[in-house]
């Protein structure tokens, strides 16, 4: 599917099943919260929830999409994550699941803000100490620390988009050039087809009109025949039997494979006709030499 990164932490919980069995309800309740968010909301939902009923054991839960994913793929991100907690994470107090566009993780410790989404009450104003006279006002010091972490936050939100921004940018970067690299290939297996085939006429003429004089032999996949080409050079023509129910395409194909294969043992293939019913491989041609020697003369008779 997609490149992903699994992360386990190393401790096991003593209740293994119990807890797999809290994580996967925790997460997959999750989902639909993160997946459904209002447009230009942050699609990201985390719960805590209580292992041992007491409060001793708690477990943190977090799913979060990208902000370009659509609910319809946001949902099937994260599940096809889920999926993937039991081979890193049977057991574990902590794991993580990462995918390009989405991402899941769990752990026994607080690792978010469960109130970012809730802003706590403000308090009410304490009244203002008496100032001394040549004092500076308290108000000063704290209205500066609040400056402060506004222009962190400031600053941390906007490495966070620039972040993002990035990763979408090199990931679209990268599937074009995977895109150009496939036409280019598709292309060069066009070319590498159309260059292998003759027509029907041609191969017709070399051939005699396939007179038996020009008949080499008869096997069971055809008959073949020694035929000259055009440019004078001389070749024998393998002529397939009708109705092996192989297509066009499925032949053509195999002749591109074939005629890749560069081995001492085997005839080079020079091309291919493909027109309706007809169907014919064109080898090299020996002179005063049949098609066996050059698939078996190399070796003696008696070990063929």
């Amino acid at each position: 599917m997609k490149a992903l990164l699994l992360i386990s932490r190393t401790s096991s919980m003593l209740q293994p099943n119990r807890f797999n069995q809290l994580v996967a309800e925790t997460v997959t309740g999750l989902v639909p919260v993160a997946a459904n968010a209002q447009t230009g909301a942050k699609k990201l939902a985390m719960k805590q929830e209580n292992f041992d009923g007491l409060g001793l054991e708690q477990l943190f839960s977090l799913v979060q999409c990208t902000p370009d994913l659509s609910s319809t793929d946001c949902d099937q991100c994260l599940r096809g994550a889920i999926k993937l907690l039991p081979k890193c994470c049977d057991g574990r107090k902590g794991g993580r699941v990462l995918f390009p566009s989405c991402n899941i993780r769990y752990e026994s410790y607080l690792f978010f803000n469960l109130d970012t989404s809730i802003p706590p009450p403000t308090p009410p104003p304490l009244p203002p100490p008496p100032q001394l006279p040549g004092s500076v006002p308290r108000s000063q010091g704290n209205d500066e620390q609040i400056s402060s972490w506004i222009i962190v936050a400031i600053v941390v939100s906007i490495a966070i988009l620039l972040s993002l921004v990035g990763c979408l940018f090199f990931r679209r970067r990268a599937m074009k050039k995977y895109n150009a690299i496939q036409e280019q290939n598709v292309g060069k297996e066009i070319n590498a087809v159309e260059s292998l085939q003759f027509s029907f006429g041609t191969i017709e003429a070399a051939t005699n009109k396939f007179s038996d004089h020009n008949k080499l032999g008869k096997g069971g996949f055809g008959e073949v025949y020694k035929g000259t080409l055009p440019d004078g050079q001389q070749v024998a023509v393998k002529r397939l039997s009708w109705g092996s129910g192989q297509g066009s395409e499925e032949f053509k194909n195999e002749v591109v494979l074939v005629a890749k294969l560069q081995h001492r043992n085997l005839v080079r293939i020079l091309g291919f006709c493909s027109e309706g019913e007809e169907k014919m491989l064109l080898y090299e041609f020996g002179q005063n030499k049949s098609l066996d020697h050059f698939l078996y003369g190399m070796y003696p008779s008696n070990q063929i």
